[in-house]
């Protein structure tokens, strides 16, 4: 099989590429809101089960005075977090890039 390898061809690629990227930076930005709101959850949760043990102890520890942010960094979900997005670092779409 003979690949063609011109101009127009590349910006063929170029083109399709970037029509995707939009859809794909969205849909990027969706799972990574989602992946942080679930972690933030199992946090929550497992603290709640344990006796707010690391919500006490991070806000003695790391207190965050902003108003729009919360009292104290969550160092659970974004251990929570970092594992999640190892586990989907081989994910075969990043490997290929675009067609």
């Amino acid at each position: 099989m003979h690949v063609v390898n011109t101009a127009a061809h590349r910006s063929i690629n170029l083109n399709v590429m970037y029509r995707n990227c939009p859809f794909l930076t969205k849909r990027l930005l969706c799972f990574c809101a989602g992946t942080a709101s679930v972690a933030r959850g199992l946090s929550s949760y497992i603290d709640k089960l344990i006796g707010n043990v690391m919500q006490n102890k991070m806000r003695e520890l790391m207190p965050i005075d902003v108003d729009f942010l919360s009292t104290y960094p969550d160092l659970f979900s974004l251990v929570v977090i970092m594992v999640l997005a190892g586990k989907f670092q081989n994910l075969t779409i990043l490997k290929k890039g675009f067609p």
